[in-house]
């Protein structure tokens, strides 16, 4: 007993040695978040980070501005950005399901008033389901549907942290009471068993891109499914791990309650851990949130102190870069007649990030010939006309941008 406490405590020396300083930057109140305590974050189709906070409602940050708006009892869960309802982001919230979009802020509460309107995780499925997982059950809101409406109620899936859904369509519900899967042509079915001396009590579930998925629980445990087939488990030397994310190298970021935890290319085992901690740059060890946007930056939500940024590819964060940006008015195309706006971008290398192998898509309506370019750091579509370059926003967002020419290519 004493040989193998050696060599745990040999492992934890080693994975916090291992760990560099890294450039964090981190965000708080006084950058204009609404609150210090992170519980989520994701980014919608514009390329708006959305940051769910404890207390403070939810934030979206274009790259310069955090923006809060208010949500029922002010604290959010989870966040989901949805595929069927133009820009919206699903919110799971302490005081029921909401949808945050152009419009407004809108509940969906279920109609019966005993079902639990505490929501801890929020998923839209590929056919357009939200599913809610509350603080007792599942609760399934339809397409077009005011109201959610519980899924397999006699089934005691207790608290739910987690639900995610793999390529082949099978949704998996990790809850204090343990996992599950679903499928629609296999029904519900119960993974893993209750083990007198454990605690199944999961806190943390992620498919990765090869839909392996990942199960974090609360007795330290890191354990791997594949199909329904448990592949692999790990004891994690300290801390609950409350998320995970996977980047852009298929390397594994959790975050935990003891710091945050890199497993380098998805090897389940101490020799691909290492550990980060406030004394390699975050502001404090414990957290709750991790999240990898469309540019492969990597975001984590602190407990205590605020949202963190980190670039993987060692791009120094550098503020938006010059733009003159302009919205039509009605009746007129010419440059003349649009009027200065300035467009949202979160670009963490500038436009020089921007410009990648064009695709001719045929002529701007007065002979000349355009191309475009699909932007990687927000959704963005870059037109190149003679010497000058455009950058279109959304609709919704409006107008174009011109590049000036002192800003190098």
């Amino acid at each position: 007993m004493q040989y193998r406490a050696l060599i745990l405590i040999v492992h934890v020396l080693l994975d916090q040695s291992s760990a560099q300083i890294l450039p964090f930057r981190t965000f708080t109140i006084h950058d204009g978040l609404p609150s210090n305590q992170i519980r989520a974050v994701c980014q919608d189709a514009r390329g708006y980070l959305w940051v769910g906070t404890y207390g403070g409602g939810v934030a979206t940050f274009d790259g310069t501005t955090f923006r809060s708006r208010n949500v029922p009892s002010g604290i959010v869960w989870a966040l989901a950005p949805s595929s069927f309802v133009g820009d919206a982001v699903w919110l799971g919230t302490w005081g029921g399901l909401c949808r945050a979009d152009a419009a407004g802020i809108s509940v969906f509460l279920p109609e019966d008033s005993r079902l639990s309107r505490s929501l801890f995780t929020v998923m839209e499925d590929r056919n357009g389901n939200v599913w809610c997982g509350t603080s007792n059950g599942v609760q399934i809101l339809a397409p077009g549907a005011r109201s959610p409406v519980p899924f397999y109620p006699d089934t005691s899936f207790g608290h739910v942290v987690k639900i995610c859904q793999s390529s082949d369509g099978t949704i998996y519900i990790g809850s204090r009471e343990g996992l599950w899967s679903y499928h629609s042509s296999r029904g519900l079915k119960r993974l893993g068993e209750r083990a007198r001396d454990q605690k199944p009590m999961v806190l943390a579930l992620y498919l990765d891109r090869s839909d392996t998925l990942w199960v974090g629980r609360w007795d330290r445990m890191l354990l791997r499914y594949h199909r329904d087939v448990l592949i692999d488990s790990l004891l994690i030397p300290e801390g609950y791990v409350h998320q995970m994310a996977e980047d852009s190298s298929g390397n594994l970021w959790c975050a935990s309650s003891q710091g945050v935890v890199r497993i380098q290319g998805r090897h389940l085992s101490r020799e691909a851990i290492t550990w980060y901690r406030a004394e390699h740059g975050l502001p404090e060890s414990a957290h709750r949130a991790v999240y990898v946007d469309a540019e492969s930056n990597i975001w984590f939500g602190s407990a205590f102190k605020g949202l963190s940024h980190f670039a993987v590819g060692g791009s120094p964060w550098i503020s938006r870069p010059q733009i003159l940006a302009y919205r039509r008015t009605a009746g007129h195309s010419d440059q003349s007649r649009f009027r200065r706006r300035r467009p949202p971008a979160i670009c963490p290398a500038g436009i020089n990030h921007w410009l990648k192998a064009p695709e001719r898509v045929g002529n701007d309506g007065c002979g000349s010939k355009c191309y475009l370019r699909r932007q990687v750091c927000a959704p963005k579509l870059l037109l190149q006309r003679r010497s000058a370059t455009w950058v279109t926003v959304p609709p919704n967002a409006g107008g174009i941008s011109q590049k000036p020419s002192n800003v190098g290519e």
